[in-house]
């Protein structure tokens, strides 16, 4: 009985020791979330780097305690009261906040700090895994009332390497979905669903610009390339010079996405575009200070990576089978995510910086 006993107690111990001892790993890129101008703060297996502005580097070394970190302030001289600090720190979610550590700007004695609140930057899988970045694509028509058509195109066929079928003309008869199971009922749901016949696919920014609404993608024949997998945008200059046309039907006028098929005798005419751009969905978010990602409630199903994803028709898709509670509530995040996004390109485009977020 005994014997029991103290085994039971040295159980109790190991398991009491065990919790007590556990520290979390804080090692990585993060960022500040809670100030008008965020900035990076690195932090290895015993240094802090945090960089508030591009002429600043405040390091200091650290060893850690359950929930303390022991700070080095390497910027302060030995004999500086504030050399060295016991700075708590916590989480909240996903937030790391440690307490007085940022210098204050006021010339106080003791010097005075301010706590700061660090999500950490999203490491995200290897390229050659799930495609390039996810992209908005953009579109200036050289010919403005192009954009009032219907655009048809050579169906891709495959993509390793890159090819289409040029003895075909067809419009919502991509071969991404040639490969998939559930290519009807996909159609189906952006049909009855999001809705997206009888009007234009492109929302109106400036100087010419549009954008393709969400709701498109993995439909319309501009978006199957620059969506972003497979390295797809290497090839949309070429696709769009000479594999995809302007018809004669009206965009008003589409009642549905059934296959249909073109010739040249139909009077269609190679599309005339000036200029198209992919637009990094994760760099607009990081210069309008959204340091995470923003689909917070909509992380299960097919939203493994927003960044590579973005709004996704095929997730909306996800939820209307397997959870039907979600898909009004993430159509409603995709548009509102959408709107911010046309906002953020307008101002740009007004400035002249749209180059900040072109990602190819």
């Amino acid at each position: 009985m005994k014997t029991k006993l103290f085994y039971l107690v040295g159980l109790v111990i190991l398991f009491v020791g065990c919790q007590s001892t556990q520290i979390p790993c804080i090692e990585g890129e993060w960022t500040l979330v809670d100030k008008k101008n965020p900035f990076s703060v690195v932090i290895t297996e015993n240094m802090i780097h945090a960089y508030p502005n591009p002429t600043k580097t405040l390091s200091c070394k650290y060893t850690m305690s359950q929930d303390y970190l022991h700070i080095v302030r390497l910027w302060k001289s030995e004999t500086d009261i504030d050399y060295t600090a016991d700075c708590k720190y916590s989480f909240k979610g996903d937030t790391l906040i440690i307490c007085d550590f940022l210098p204050t700007i006021a010339a106080t004695y003791p010097p005075t700090y301010n706590d700061i609140k660090l999500v950490k930057r999203i490491e995200y899988p290897d390229a050659s895994e799930v495609g390039p970045p996810a992209c908005l694509t953009i579109i200036k028509f050289a010919n403005k009332s192009h954009q009032d058509y219907l655009i048809a195109g050579h169906p891709l066929v495959d993509y390793n390497p890159f090819t289409y079928d040029e003895s075909r003309i067809c419009f919502a008869n991509n071969a991404l979905y040639a490969f998939e199971e559930e290519t009807n009922e996909f159609i189906d749901f952006v049909e009855q669903e999001l809705k997206v016949c009888g009007k234009s696919p492109y929302i109106d920014l400036a100087d010419g610009y549009v954008l393709l609404d969400w709701k498109w993608y993995n439909i319309f024949q501009l978006s199957m390339i620059s969506m972003n997998h497979y390295s797809l945008w290497l090839h949309l200059n070429d696709y769009i010079k000479n594999n995809t046309f302007i018809t004669k039907v009206l965009w008003n006028d589409l009642v549905d996405l059934s296959p249909i098929s073109f010739e040249m005798a139909q009077g269609i005419e190679l599309v005339d575009i000036s200029d198209i751009k992919a637009i990094s969905v994760q760099e607009m978010d990081y210069l309008r200070g959204q340091m995470r990602r923003p689909d917070i409630d909509f992380m299960d199903g097919a939203s493994m990576w927003y960044y590579y994803d973005a709004m996704n028709p095929i997730q909306a898709y996800e939820y209307s089978k397997n959870n039907p509670s979600k898909l009004k509530p993430y159509i409603t995040f995709c548009d509102s995510m959408q709107q911010i996004y046309r906002d953020c390109l307008i101002e740009y485009i007004q400035k002249g910086e749209l180059s900040k977020v072109i990602d190819k």
